[in-house]
């Protein structure tokens, strides 16, 4: 987890150490009375949210599970399994 944390972390800041101040985080632009920065953050943790949903009921058994082939190929890779 953590080496995934520093990739992301440093994929960021080249893009941000290229880019500078022109980035959404920056603005102080407003939507519908929203900040850029508040726009883009309903939108990420809103998919991520969406995602999360999707993922739960999939454990429940509700919706198929994108993650089943992986699930047959490595049984102890998947977290959901535990609670089954």
């Amino acid at each position: 987890m953590a080496v995934g944390t520093l990739v992301v972390s440093a994929s960021y800041g080249v893009v941000v150490g290229l880019v500078g101040t022109r980035m959404p985080q920056f603005s102080t632009a407003t939507v519908a009375g929203l900040s850029a920065r508040s726009v883009q953050s309903l939108i990420v943790f809103g998919v991520i949210g969406l995602a999360m949903l999707y993922l739960g009921l999939a454990a429940l058994g509700f919706v198929p599970d994108p993650f089943a082939r992986v699930a047959r190929r490595l049984p102890n890779a998947p977290w959901w399994c535990w609670a089954r």
